[in-house]
C-alpha cells in the first residue's frame, strides 16, 4: 500500500531511471555556474540578527568566501534586496560545480561505480556541510570580533558558534517550485501508487525520506494484525478463544515487524551510503566542553571529555531526576482519578445509601479535577521539554547525534507515562474493559483527526489567508472547535470517563501546539549514528540571545554604515522572483525535525498494540489514519513549512529501541489482559484456581517473550546481498589502496 520499491533492485541498479529523470531535470532547472560568478541557484539562505556587529558580520563573510586551502568555505554569496540593519542582513550561499564535485569526493556520498549526478537535497548537505564544517577557526581567532565573550577555540565550527550565541539567527533552504510541483502529482495527490521515496530523498533528503519509508513500511505491516482484528470482532464471542490465539499471533508480529524494518532500513542504508556511519562521524557541538587536546580519529586539536563522566551524569543524576518527574506525573495522574471518584460518590450517594443518576451539577463538578490535570500535564510537558534538554546539555554530550539520541529517550519516557498509565490504570486497577476500549477507540478516531487537522489544515489556512494572525488567535480556534469535540466525545454512559476524555484532548491540543514550536532534531534525524552535523536546538539558544542583545551595538549613524560598507562587497541578487520567494518562506514555521512525526506514531503504535487482546479494531484505525498521515505530513511539508535542512541518516535512532521497548510491554499487557478476561477463563480452565489462571498466564508471557527474543537474534538486520556488498565494497577500498 505505502511501501517504497525494494531497496535491494535500487541499490543493485545503482539508481532507478525514475530518479535519474528527476536528478537530471533538477540539474536543469538548478544550473550549476563556474566560480567566476555567482550562480542562479540559492543553495541556502542565510538570516542574520538585527543589529549585529559589523564586524562580526564583515569577519563571517570573509571567512565564507576565503579559499578553502586557507581555512575558509570557498563558497558563494549575494545579498537580499533591500537589506536593513533593523530586519537583520540576509545573504545567498552557493557553490561552484567545482566546489561541490569535490566536496562530495570528500564526503564519500557515492558507492564505488555510483555515477549518478548529485540529487538537490544532496547540494544542500554539501553546501550546509561546507558552511557548518569547513568553516572553522584558526589558532588566531581567539574570540568573535566585537563580542569578546564569544570565545573559540582551534577547529571549531564559526558558523555554528554564531548560531549558538544567536548572531544567526536561521538558515534554511529555498523550495525548487518546479521540482515541488512534480513531487506533490507523485505523492499525496496520487492514492494508488507507492510512495516515490527516491524523489522525497533527492528533494528533503535522507531523514524525511527514512521517516515516510518506516511510515509506509509500518502502515503495510499493519494489515496483518488489522485482518486478525477483523475476524475476532466478527467471529469471537463471550466465550470465544480467539482472543488468545490472536494475542500470540500479534506477539510474533511485533517481534517479526520490528526486525524486518531493521533489514529494510539497513538495505535503504547501504543504497543511500550511509550504513557505515557512526557516531564518532560527528563533529563536536558547539556547546561540547572540555580540554583541549588530540582527537583521536582526526589528530585534530579538538576539546576533549572523558566518556565515563557524561556516563555517570547521565545514570547518575540525570535519569533519577527523568523518573521522579515521570513518578510524579503519574502520581498526580492517580490523584485526579481518587478525587474524580471522590465527587462522584459524594454527589450521587443518598443517605439509605443507594447511588442515583449524577445531575448536571455533579457532572461539572466532575469536571473540575480534570480540568486542573489538564492544566498540570501542559505545564510539566513544557517544563520537562526544557528540563531534559538542560540535563542532556549538561551530560556534555561531544556529538550532536549523541545528544539527541538520550535526549528523546528522556522525552519518551515521559511521554509514556502521559498517554498510557492512565489506559494501564483503567485495565488493571479499576478493571474496566468497556471503558478501555472506548477510550482506546476515542484516542486513535477522535484525537488523530484533530492532530492532522491542526498540523496541515490550520496552519496553510493561516499562512494563505491570515498572515497577520498571532499564535494566540490560532490557540483560540482550536479551543472554540475543542468545544465540540468533547460534546460529543464524552457522551459515554461511563461517568468516570467523561472527564478524562477532557485531558488528553487538552493536552493534546495545546501541548501540540508548543511542542510544534519547541523541539528540536531528536530521533531518525536523531539516530545514534546520525551523521548529520550539529545544530544548535532552539531551547539553547534563549539565554544566548539575551547574550546577543547584551553585546548588540546600537544603530547609531557610525554603525548603519559600517553595516552598508559590509555589504556593498556582495552582489545584490537580482532575480526578483527568488527575493520574493526568499522573504515568504521565510515567514513559514520552521519544519524543526521528524521528532513530533516518529512521537505520533509512537504512541499510536501503544494504542494498537498493548491493549490488542480487549480493542482488535485498533489496527483498522491505525491503517485508516496513516493512510491519511501520508498525505497530511506530505502536504505540510510541500505546502506549509520551510524547505526542511536536509539531514543523512542510517536509522531511526532512538525510536528503534523505543518501539522495541513497547512491543516487549505489549506482550506483558495482553497476556494480563487475558488473565482479566472472564470468558476466556471459563472456557479453557472452568475449575482452575485464582493462583493457577495467574500462573498460566505468566507462563504464557514467558513463553512469547522468549520465543520472540530468538527470533529477534535468528533474523539477522542486514540481508546477505548487503553484507555480500559491504564485503565486496571493501575488497575494492583494499585492492585501490594498494595499487595507489
Amino acid at each position: 500500500m505505502e511501501l517504497s520499491e525494494g531497496p535491494k533492485e535500487r541499490a543493485k541498479g545503482l539508481s532507478s531511471n525514475r530518479q535519474k529523470n528527476t536528478n537530471e531535470k533538477e540539474e536543469q532547472c538548478e544550473p550549476v555556474e563556474c566560480s567566476v560568478l555567482p550562480p542562479k541557484t540559492t543553495y541556502l539562505v542565510l538570516r542574520f540578527a538585527p543589529g549585529i556587529d559589523p564586524q562580526a558580520l564583515q569577519w563571517l563573510i570573509r571567512k565564507i568566501k576565503t579559499p578553502r586551502e586557507k581555512g575558509g568555505g570557498e563558497l558563494l554569496l549575494k545579498r537580499q534586496p533591500s537589506c536593513d540593519e533593523k530586519k537583520g542582513a540576509v545573504l545567498h550561499v552557493s557553490a561552484s560545480a567545482e566546489r561541490i564535485s569535490e566536496a562530495a569526493e570528500h564526503l564519500d556520498l557515492r558507492l564505488i561505480g555510483q555515477n549518478e549526478p548529485l540529487s538537490s537535497s544532496e547540494r544542500r548537505f554539501i553546501v550546509l556541510h561546507e558552511l557548518m564544517q569547513g568553516i572553522r577557526a584558526l589558532p588566531e581567532d581567539h574570540h568573535v570580533p566585537g563580542y569578546p565573550t564569544a570565545r573559540l577555540y582551534n577547529g571549531q565550527s564559526i558558523v555554528e558558534v554564531f548560531h549558538d550565541v544567536g548572531l544567526l539567527e536561521s538558515f534554511y533552504p529555498l523550495h525548487n517550485k518546479e521540482n515541488l510541483r512534480r513531487l506533490r502529482k507523485l505523492w499525496y495527490c496520487n492514492f494508488f501508487q507507492h510512495q516515490p521515496i527516491d524523489e522525497i530523498r533527492a528533494y528533503f533528503g535522507d531523514a524525511i525520506a527514512m521517516y515516510f519509508s518506516f511510515l509506509g513500511f509500518y502502515t503495510t505491516a499493519l494489515l496483518f494484525p488489522m485482518l486478525l482484528g477483523l475476524i475476532q470482532m466478527w467471529f469471537s464471542g463471550p466465550d470465544s478463544l480467539l482472543p488468545a490465539f490472536f494475542t500470540i499471533l500479534n506477539s510474533f508480529w511485533v517481534i517479526l515487524f520490528l526486525v524486518l524494518w531493521k533489514r529494510h532500513s539497513n538495505c535503504l542504508a547501504y543504497s543511500w551510503n550511509t550504513i557505515k556511519m557512526t557516531g564518532l562521524d560527528d563533529e563536536p557541538r558547539a556547546s561540547f566542553r572540555g580540554e583541549m587536546g588530540e582527537d583521536r580519529v582526526t589528530g585534530r586539536i579538538l576539546p576533549q571529555y572523558p566518556r565515563w563522566k557524561s556516563f555517570v551524569k547521565m545514570y547518575l543524576v540525570s535519569w533519577p531526576i527523568a523518573l521522579v518527574c515521570a513518578s510524579i506525573a503519574f502520581y498526580i495522574m492517580l490523584a485526579s482519578f481518587w478525587a474524580e471518584q471522590t465527587i462522584l460518590v459524594w454527589g450521587t450517594m443518598q443517605e439509605d445509601g443507594t447511588q442515583m443518576k449524577p445531575d448536571y451539577a455533579v457532572q461539572a463538578l466532575v469536571m473540575i479535577p480534570s480540568i486542573v490535570y489538564t492544566a498540570l500535564v501542559f505545564l510539566m510537558n513544557y517544563y520537562y521539554r526544557k528540563l531534559a534538554t538542560r540535563l542532556t546539555e549538561w551530560e556534555n554530550h561531544r556529538t550532536q547525534s549523541q545528544f539527541d539520541r538520550h535526549r528523546v529517550l528522556k522525552l519518551v519516557v515521559f511521554e509514556f507515562v502521559n498517554n498510557f498509565m492512565a489506559l494501564f490504570y483503567i485495565a488493571f486497577v479499576y478493571q474496566d474493559l468497556e471503558m478501555l476500549r472506548y477510550q482506546i477507540a476515542l484516542m486513535l478516531i477522535l484525537l488523530q483527526f484533530l492532530n492532522h487537522f491542526q498540523e496541515a489544515i490550520i496552519p496553510y489556512f493561516l499562512l494563505k489567508h491570515a498572515r497577520k494572525v498571532k499564535e494566540a488567535h490560532l490557540n483560540g480556534v482550536i479551543f472554540f472547535l475543542s468545544f465540540f469535540v468533547i460534546k460529543a466525545a464524552t457522551r459515554s454512559p461511563n461517568q468516570r470517563l467523561r472527564a478524562k476524555v477532557l485531558v488528553i484532548i487538552f493536552s493534546k491540543l495545546f501541548g501540540g501546539t508548543e511542542k510544534k514550536k519547541k523541539d528540536h532534531d531528536s530521533d531518525a534525524s536523531s539516530s545514534e549514528d546520525d551523521a548529520t552535523k550539529p545544530l544548535i536546538p532552539a531551547e539553547d539558544r534563549t539565554g544566548a540571545r539575551l547574550r546577543r542583545r547584551q553585546n548588540s551595538i546600537s544603530l547609531d549613524s557610525k554603525s548603519r554604515s559600517g553595516f552598508f560598507s559590509v555589504l556593498s562587497d556582495i552582489p545584490e541578487l537580482d532575480d526578483e522572483t527568488i527575493a520574493r520567494q526568499t522573504v515568504d518562506e521565510g515567514e513559514r514555521d520552521e519544519y524543526e525535525s521528524t521528532y513530533d512525526d516518529y512521537l505520533e506514531l509512537f504512541i499510536q503504535f501503544g494504542y494498537v498494540i498493548l491493549f490488542s487482546s480487549v480493542y482488535p479494531a485498533a489496527a483498522l484505525c491505525a491503517v485508516i489514519n496513516n493512510v491519511l498521515e501520508v498525505r497530511a505530513d506530505a502536504f505540510k511539508l510541500c505546502r506549509v513549512t520551510r524547505r526542511p535542512i536536509p539531514k543523512r541518516v542510517k536509522d531511526v535512532g532512538a525510536w528503534q529501541r523505543a518501539f522495541e521497548a513497547v512491543g516487549v510491554i505489549s506482550i506483558c499487557t495482553n497476556c494480563a489482559l487475558l488473565y482479566l478476561l472472564p470468558g476466556l477463563r471459563e472456557s479453557l480452565a472452568p475449575g482452575a484456581s485464582e493462583l493457577n489462571w495467574a500462573l498460566a498466564a505468566g507462563t504464557l508471557e514467558h513463553a512469547l517473550i522468549g520465543l520472540g527474543l530468538l527470533l529477534y537474534l535468528a533474523v539477522p538486520s542486514q540481508p546477505e546481498w548487503v553484507r555480500v556488498a559491504l564485503a565486496r565494497h571493501n575488497f575494492q577500498s583494499t585492492r585501490a589502496l594498494k595499487l595507489g
